[in-house]
């Protein structure tokens, strides 16, 4: 599980968190993702189905526009997109060759 804070907007006063889900306010992970996760991209805009259809398979530059965060997860936990963020890696964290 890694978890962002700064940075970001929206609804999540506590931040966000990748690999787990909340179930209790204040936020508490729980709910962890047991899986692999290619890629984490947060975006500005409402993205419509034909974008992420047509992108979801697709290493972005970080440049796009509307783009705030993109966490390739290839060996490192900043972020390509317009912040720089890094996330916090809150337990162990495996990266893997794409299969």
């Amino acid at each position: 599980m890694a978890t962002a804070t700064s940075g970001l907007t929206g609804d999540a006063p506590d931040g966000y968190y990748i690999g787990a889900g909340v179930t209790t306010l204040p936020a508490t992970p729980a709910l962890f993702f047991d899986g692999r996760i290619k890629d984490v991209r947060v975006w500005s805009d409402i993205r419509t189905a034909t974008e992420i259809s047509n992108n979801y398979d697709v290493e972005l530059t970080g440049s796009e526009a509307n783009l705030i965060e993109y966490w390739k997860l290839d060996n490192s936990l900043t972020s390509s997109g317009s912040s720089g963020n890094t996330l916090t890696n809150n337990n162990t964290v495996t990266f893997v060759e794409d299969t």
